[in-house]
């Protein structure tokens, strides 16, 4: 990570993404925090595909209920507590939402999907389409 990338990390950290807890924003910090390591690692598979930026800044908000989605306007990603592995596999898609939201891409399910549980698993042996 170049030293611009470590201090912006930093700084988004100490200060929650830039964004204090709402009412209808119920922060996830390990959770944002955990995504921002990732990030980082991904962006490296991540940088060559079309239509890809990285999120500057995001927040990650606890739903009460219903599937995880994302508001593409104020950067967040809304997300339940299931168990770890759905966690991690729910945070990459989402991610990949806010990462592609301003190329068709982002609202292609199953290429989402798929770079998801590749970007989580890149050894995994891919089936034919």
């Amino acid at each position: 990570m170049c030293s611009r990338g470590v201090i912006a990390l930093l700084l988004a950290l100490a200060t929650g993404g830039g964004i204090a807890q709402t009412p209808d924003c119920r922060r996830q910090p390990q959770q944002e925090a955990w995504l921002h390591s990732k990030a980082e690692r991904w962006h490296q598979h991540l940088v060559s595909q079309t239509g890809y930026e990285r999120p500057a800044v995001f927040t990650i908000c606890h739903l009460a209920q219903g599937h995880p989605y994302v508001d593409y306007d104020q950067d967040r990603i809304y997300l339940r507590r299931v168990t770890d592995e759905e966690d991690a596999l729910s945070l990459a898609h989402e991610y990949l939402h806010l990462a592609f939201k301003h190329h068709p891409l982002a609202r292609d399910e199953r290429f989402i999907e798929h770079t998801a549980r590749q970007l989580l698993n890149p050894y995994a042996v891919e089936s034919p389409p």
